[in-house]
Formats: structure tokens, sequence, C-alpha cells
């Protein structure tokens, strides 16, 4: 039945502990220490028809991995060692957050000065100070060679940026990556680590406090989606809204710098980690949460997830939406998509006045809803805290890529966008 399903998924929480995959295990070593670190993207978690139609994992040994492709390294399923095999191959995707950015990149550039561009030379206080001042906080090193086989590219962040993010979602950059499937590099926090945490909050977040951060950071990204959807909806709808939220206004998707079919695919390849994510929220001991818009399970839709011919039907939801619940429902969305809605309002209010409970908070919610379009203002805010985060963040990339990195990178995100549609093109071509 409908409840056995949630108890046979695993907690929410357990998920930020799902084990490394040996190659990953390996990519801390060479770097500084880091606080915390994760793997994203399509070179981490499979994307059906994006590089391959093996339906395999990306990371298993002689599989065809999904991610955006390097012009110079050689494809990972060669096997034999030879330069002579080289080809396109993959690079894989990180963030690593620090606790003090300065100081990580400081050591960094004496360890891996061949990381960075031009930027590097100037020294670890302009390559903070580009990705503070102009973009969100976050430096990435583009198309990295690693070791013969491995081409990454990965962003530092300080924890408490990080940290913000999640809880907040003061720009949704980094936050918005975590709503999808990750793959954890560092090991979990243990409880002494998270008592430690609580009992000094003047510190720097710790492994445990970005944890608990990161469970709020999917409540908001499920509130968001919910009042997004309609009254009734199915569950691959709901996952679908939510994976989509990180994307609604990317300046990249607006250039065809990104796929197209990203949303679609991301659900496809990641619908069980998803499922796992996001159902027992709604499901388990967390649904008390969605208490007040009256959301329960309705049913079972027929039929099985396209991706997977195994997998059991998905469930039909039901919501409330009068207006005593849709006031509950803008309640539960975070700080930082209520201050985008509240500008749009005329309330010019610091963010810490729009956190539960605040009165400021309630009139920003009445006042939406005396709009009669609370659901429309809530979508083409968070479009606007998208956009904007993403025209800061390729600023600050392309300034710190340099030159010929940053052509390169820009033309290997094309590649990646283009490549679906040149192989429906030849699927088509071949058929004739």
């Amino acid at each position: 039945d409908i409840q056995s399903r949630f108890s046979n998924m695993a907690s929410a929480q357990s998920l930020l502990h799902s084990p490394a995959s040996p190659r990953l295990a390996t990519i801390l070593q060479h770097f500084p220490p880091v606080t915390y670190a994760f793997a994203y993207g399509s070179g981490a978690h499979y994307q059906p028809g994006l590089y391959d139609v093996t339906g395999k994992d990306p990371l298993a040994d002689n599989s065809t991995m999904a991610s955006e492709t390097s012009a110079n390294s050689r494809s990972p399923s060669s096997s034999n060692g030879t330069n002579s095999s080289r080809s396109k191959g993959p690079v894989l995707d990180f963030i690593f957050a620090v606790k003090d950015a300065h100081q990580w990149h400081e050591q960094n550039l004496k360890r891996n000065p061949e990381h960075y561009s031009w930027v590097g030379r100037l020294g670890p206080e302009v390559v903070c100070g580009i990705s503070e001042a102009v973009g969100v906080g976050v430096h990435f090193n583009t198309l990295v060679q690693l070791d013969a086989q491995t081409t990454i590219k990965y962003g530092v962040i300080e924890a408490d940026t990080l940290h913000q993010d999640l809880s907040y979602w003061t720009s949704m950059y980094i936050a918005g990556r975590l709503h999808k499937p990750v793959t954890p590099l560092t090991p979990p926090a243990s409880s002494s680590s998270a008592a430690s945490s609580s009992s000094s909050s003047s510190s720097s977040p710790t492994a445990a406090s970005l944890e608990g951060a990161q469970l709020l950071n999917r409540h908001h990204a499920l509130a968001t989606a919910l009042l997004l959807l309609p009254p009734t909806f199915t569950e691959e709808e709901l996952l679908r809204t939510i994976v989509g939220l990180s994307y609604r206004g990317d300046v990249r998707l607006a250039v065809r710098a990104e796929d197209p079919a990203k949303v679609e695919r991301i659900t496809a390849g990641s619908w069980a980690g998803l499922r796992n994510m996001y159902l027992p929220l709604i499901g388990g001991e967390e649904s008390s949460r969605y208490s007040a818009i009256g959301l329960q399970p309705a049913g079972e839709v027929a039929g099985s997830h396209s991706s997977s011919s195994s997998a059991p039907p998905g469930l039909l939801w039901r919501q409330d939406k009068s207006p005593a619940s849709q006031q509950a429902a803008l309640q539960l969305l975070p700080p930082g998509l209520l201050l985008e809605m509240a500008g749009r309002l005329g309330y010019h209010v610091p963010l810490e006045h729009l956190l539960p409970g605040a009165p400021t908070q309630g009139e920003v919610v009445a006042a939406a809803l005396r709009g009669g379009s609370a659901t429309r203002l809530a979508a083409d805010s968070l479009a606007a805290l998208v956009r904007r985060a993403s025209i800061y963040q390729a600023a600050a990339g392309l300034l710190a890529a340099g030159g010929g990195k940053a052509v390169q990178y820009v033309g290997a995100k094309l590649g990646k966008a283009l490549r679906p549609l040149w192989q429906q093109a030849r699927q088509q071509a071949g058929g004739r």
C-alpha cells in the first residue's frame, strides 16, 4: 500500500552519506583540506541520451561517462593507457566548501598553480575578489587536467556562504545544484561534531551544520514546487518541477549554452534518487510540515515511469488551494525567494525580516495574496533570482577563466547543448 512505500524508502538524511565511487573518492587527495565536497552533474549522475544510450552508471568501470567534453582529455573508457588513444573525454564537476577561501586558494596556488588562469598570478585576493564582487561567492577552475584520464571543473566556496545559500536561497546558485542527487566526497559528520557545531555558532559552519542546511534546502525546494503545481499532480510532475527550479530564468538556457532537455534528462536519470530525496519529506515523519496545505496522496498513477519499466507506479497527490492553504504555502517559501517577491510588491526590507514567524513575512504574504496571483508572482521572482545569479556568475567565470580557456570552456558548453540535436539529426538521416 501507499504507507509501506514510504517506510521502505531511505530517510531524507541518509542520502547525504551515500558513498562515493572509488574514482571520485581519491579526488580530494590533490587539494588542501575542505569542510565539505560533492560531485554533481552529468559526469557523476547518468542523464539518458546525452552522451550514450547504454543507460550505464557514468562512474562504472569501462562505461561511457556523461559530462561536458574537453578537447584534450583521453576517454576514460580507454583501457590501454597509451597516449595514442586520446579522444574527447569527460569533465567531472565538483564543489568544495572551505572554511576560509583566501587561505585555501593561497595553499592551492602553491600546490596546483597550473589550475588557475592569469587571475591566479595576481594572488588569492584577486581570485576571491572576483568571486565575491562580481559572482555569487564561488570561484571555478575549469578544464583542469588532473591526470591522463580525468579532467575536472571545481568550484570553491566558503562554508558560511554555502550555508547561507542553502538556508535562505541568497542566490540559489549552489543550493540549486543540491536540489538534485549529488555524490558527497567527505565522510558523514559524526554526532559529536554536530553537537560541537551547535555550541559554537560563531565559528565557520561544519559538515554537520551544512548537512542540516541541505535538508532545509530540500524542504524549500519542495515547498516552492508545491506552490507552483496545481491542486492535483503526479509524482513525476512534482520531481520534474523540483529539478527545474534552478533552471527557470537561467541565462545559459537563453543563449543555448545548456541542454534544453536537461530537466527531463536529470529527472529520468536520477529518478530513484529524487524519489528517495523528496517523498520521505511528504510521506514520512517530516510530512507534518505540509499538513496546513492539505497535502495527501490520492491514489496511484497507472503505468510506470518511462525511465525504467520495473519502476512502481507513481503516486497521484492532492493539495488544497484555498486562500488559507495558499497563505500557509507562501509561509513555507525560503526567505531569499520571499525577498525577491517583497521587492516586486514594494517592500524593501532586509532578509532577516522575512524569516519564518517574522511580522514582515506575514505582511508580504498577505500582500501577495491580495494581488490575486501569488503563484505567478512566485514563479516570476524565482526566475529573476536564478537569472541574476547566473548572469553574475557567468561574468565572474569568464573573467576568471581568461581568454583561451574561457573560449574552450564556452565551446564545450555549447557542444554539450547541441549534442542531442546532432544525435537526433543523425538518427533521422539514418532512417530515411
